[in-house]
């Protein structure tokens, strides 16, 4: 039972990485994908209630589950009238609230969060190995050529060139006056994939036991390899609050000066490039884009206070949009960025003030629970600050990481993650 219960949890892992607005999201397949992290959380949270001896819910923990079940029962109720002609927005929102958000938190509250998110960073460091491999051999040096390429939507229709679909070459950017082209893994974006590795990036930092060397590395250097600001920022926050650690720590003064030393070191570099980047920006339409994302979603939510207007729905949010800035052309052909760049804005337009309140009681109760432990607390505040960086409201690892701020869990932050401790002996 323990290997079964392992190999359920790590495709589990794998499939909800996968649902995390990767490539695969984009085509017709991710109803299959919706279908398997039902699917494989069912099995798994099915295992655990197997091998489980006793099941207890606190009060505490049930109430808050429940109200937040009642609210987005409430929201999917009230935009009955949009989903009938929205047919994969429903689909989106009854997968990943109304399945999802309860088999994760029933799971997490059986055996605790610990095995999942170790599952989910060695699941997201394998990828990022392999994205790492194929951005050096095949976009930096061209030993590889690409094997074809696949059409995705992204905003708007494109074709990305991919090597046999392990990874595909979605962006290019400009530094130190060299065009680059970004690793985005199997995600449509760099920022995209950011996203996930920087998940993995805290989870291996800040919630693991036993912080692995090795892991952090790989992570680290594909996270730079996205060449994206959001990478750089989080790379550059944690080295800065490992720097004020060494300074508080015991250690003796020649060790902490040479933490210092390096630190500081390592932070000139990353220093130097996210200026770049941010000056490269600052040059274009990109940072004006930015504000007018927070400008139209406030306008949107005047107009929808309580319950938005629909689960990702642009096309009402487009026009409160200043698209003078947003134009841009592709293959000759005229298109809009009508794309969002942070969350907060698509969820106040979407789904008004209660869809706003389903996600704050989830940070602000993971904030409390977290006050004992300072480690944990920074993950929590990573994760709202990932919130004005990167579009992942509905994202299901971003889900599942909130859904463990509403549990109990026995094994938080404790036990031997090379066990399995989904079943015992």
């Amino acid at each position: 039972m323990k290997n079964i219960s392992r190999v359920s949890l790590y495709f589990f892992a794998t499939f909800v990485a996968i649902a995390s607005s990767s490539v695969w999201m984009t085509v017709s397949l991710r109803v299959y994908v919706y279908l398997a992290v039902i699917f494989l959380g069912l099995t798994t949270l099915g295992l655990a209630l197997i091998s489980s001896r006793n099941v207890r819910i606190r009060k505490n923990s049930l109430s808050v589950f429940v109200f937040l079940v009642l609210l987005l029962i409430v929201y999917f109720v009230r935009m009955y009238n949009y989903w009938v002609g929205n047919v994969s927005r429903m689909q989106q929102f009854v997968f990943l609230f109304l399945f999802f958000l309860p088999v994760v938190w029933l799971l997490f509250t059986i055996v605790g969060h610990s095995q999942f998110f170790h599952a989910y960073v060695n699941v997201i460091t394998i990828l990022a190995f392999v994205s790492l491999f194929f951005w050096v051999s095949v976009s930096l040096f061209h030993i590889l050529r690409s094997s074809g390429s696949m059409p995705v939507v992204w905003g708007v229709p494109r074709s990305y060139p991919t090597f046999h679909y392990l990874y595909f070459e979605s962006q290019t950017t400009t530094l130190f006056g060299r065009l680059l082209v970004r690793n985005s893994g199997i995600w449509p974006e760099g920022p995209m994939y950011a996203m996930v590795l920087s998940f993995a990036w805290i989870f291996e930092l800040y919630i693991s036991q036993i912080q692995r060397k090795p892991v952090l590395v790989i992570l680290g250097l594909t996270l730079l390899s996205t060449l994206t600001f959001s990478a750089i920022l989080v790379l550059g926050l944690s080295l800065l609050i490992g720097l004020i650690k060494a300074v508080k720590s015991r250690h003796s003064m020649v060790t902490s000066w040479s933490l210092i030393i390096l630190s500081l070191v390592a932070l000139v570099p990353v220093v130097k490039i996210a200026v770049r980047m941010v000056t490269n920006k600052a040059q274009t339409v990109s940072a004006s884009v930015r504000l007018d994302d927070y400008v139209a979603g406030f306008h949107s939510w005047m107009h929808g206070k309580l319950f938005g207007h629909g689960l990702s729905n642009f096309t009402y949010l487009s026009q409160y949009m200043n698209l003078d800035i947003r134009r841009w052309y592709m293959t000759g052909i005229v298109s809009y960025n009508t794309g969002l760049a942070n969350g907060w804005t698509q969820i106040v337009s979407d789904g008004g003030l209660v869809l706003l309140l389903v996600y704050l009681v989830m940070f602000v109760r993971g904030l409390l629970k977290s006050r004992k432990n300072r480690k944990l607390q920074i993950a929590y505040l990573f994760v709202l600050v990932f919130m004005f960086m990167f579009t992942m409201s509905y994202t299901y690892i971003l889900i599942a990481f909130l859904a463990s701020s509403i549990t109990e869990e026995r094994d938080s932050l404790a036990g031997d993650f090379s066990e399995a401790v989904l079943s015992p002996d």
